[in-house]
């Protein structure tokens, strides 16, 4: 791993790395099977990134939300599935935290079928992917849950599915980039979905101080 490694260090079987970041003047991360790379990149997008956890169901402590660490984890051959066992104890050691599953009730969004306007996205056999820029998504071949991903990051809220569409679905979605909330009427006219808010009882990720906790049971 260039700026992590040695050169010419033998790559180790096993690591789960969680640093200050040795440089700040880039930040992204990529993963592949087994091993995860992060430079630079926010402790709630760490936690997302990792464990698969959508940014908008994780509650943290302020002061580590937009703290910001370079994270590198290689998992041996055939243990890749460890990976996120693995990483939430190193968050719960070096962060002094406990990690829980909560029922919350929030502000959400629900994605359904329009009442007016027919389904417009086509059905497709073949599997593909999704590319995206500013005001413009085309997905070919993937099912409605990645749309529903899309708009969870894009919203920063819960989307909770109630389209009942199963399947691969290829469809392509513009609205307004400098009006974040045009995708919700873009939505509902080029592809015939209804998306709607409101308090939603919705599964969190909540990581809590434990010293926090400590000083609360104490008061």
């Amino acid at each position: 791993t260039p700026g992590i490694d040695r050169r010419g260090e033998t790559a180790p079987l096993f690591r789960v790395l969680i640093r200050q970041p040795e440089f700040t003047n880039n930040s992204g991360w990529c993963a592949s099977g087994g091993k995860f790379i992060g430079r630079n990149i926010t402790f709630t997008g760490m936690v997302s990134s990792v464990l698969g956890i959508n940014s908008s169901r994780i509650v943290c402590p302020v002061a580590l939300s937009d703290s910001r660490y370079d994270v590198v984890i290689n998992m041996p051959h055939g243990k890749e599935g460890l990976m996120k066992i693995f990483f939430q104890h190193a968050l719960e050691s070096t962060f002094d935290l406990d990690i829980t599953k909560d029922l919350q009730e929030i502000p959400a969004y629900m994605i359904s079928k329009s009442q007016e306007i027919p389904i417009s996205m086509q059905k497709s056999d073949i599997s593909g992917g999704m590319s995206n820029k500013p005001g413009k998504v085309s997905v070919s071949g993937q099912p409605i849950s990645v749309l529903c991903n899309y708009l969870e990051s894009y919203l920063h809220k819960p989307i909770i599915d109630k389209t009942q569409l199963e399947g691969n679905y290829d469809f392509e979605l513009t609205w307004n980039a400098e009006n974040p909330m045009s995708i919700i009427e873009s939505i509902r006219k080029q592809l015939g979905l209804e998306v709607t808010e409101g308090m939603k009882l919705v599964e969190m990720t909540i990581l809590d101080n434990n010293s926090n906790k400590e000083k609360n049971h104490l008061h």
